[in-house]
């Protein structure tokens, strides 16, 4: 009897979840993220469900993070800064069959480091997302993510105004004017400058006066 208790014991450890203290494994983990709409990556939780770290509401000033907090949410994750580049590699390889979501906000929230070198290769996936995918979802935290990077090519902010001049839907495009509002300044040193500003300004849309406010500060 106490053989088949033993045995049945060290099958459920074998097959159960990796624990919330461990490798990182993104079916598992990323089902411990709580992602907010204009915030992104906002609380990390165990796997029973309790809070190990969080930033606070769902608010656009959260938006950005600070490297304190960057750090303890991924590392409730179980991600360390020896590996954020190999996560990242993996979720940006495997993200259509993952939480796609939570996946993308991972990714942003890594990417956002002053010091993450792989930045250019997410920027370029995130655009791809933003354009291509059908999840919705994903779109929008997708140009969250661009938003939030330290910086953005020209290319980049191209592909953002022509989303903005084609998307109808106001609750797709909110983060656009996060993403205007964060690289003002560099938009506004850019040499296209003024054909983004023509561009934008023609947009019949509830953000444009937000989004010219914002290049013209």
């Amino acid at each position: 009897m106490k053989a088949q208790l033993l045995a049945l014991v060290v099958s459920a450890l074998l097959l159960a979840p990796v624990s919330a203290k461990g490798v990182f494994t993104a079916k598992v983990d990323l089902k411990r993220c709580m992602v907010g709409n204009q915030a992104g990556l906002l609380k990390v939780l165990s796997l029973q469900r309790t809070v190990l770290f969080t930033r606070g509401i769902d608010d656009r000033a959260q938006a950005r993070m600070d490297e304190a907090s960057r750090s303890a949410l991924l590392s409730a994750l179980n991600i360390e800064p020896d590996q954020y580049a190999s996560v990242v590699d993996q979720l940006m390889r495997d993200w259509n069959k993952l939480p796609r979501k939570e996946a993308i906000a991972v990714v942003s929230a890594i990417a956002a480091s002053p010091d993450f070198a792989g930045r250019e290769k997410v920027e370029t996936f995130l655009v791809g997302v933003m354009k291509t995918s059908t999840d919705i979802y994903a779109r929008r935290q997708a140009v969250l993510g661009l938003a939030v990077l330290p910086s953005v090519r020209p290319d980049t902010v191209a592909s953002v105004v022509a989303r903005y001049e084609t998307c109808q839907n106001l609750w797709e495009t909110f983060p656009i004017q996060q993403f205007f509002e964060y690289h003002a300044t560099q938009i506004r040193s850019d040499r296209d400058f003024s054909g983004v500003r023509s561009r934008l300004a023609a947009v019949k849309s509830l953000y444009t006066p937000s989004l010219l406010g914002y290049l013209d500060t």
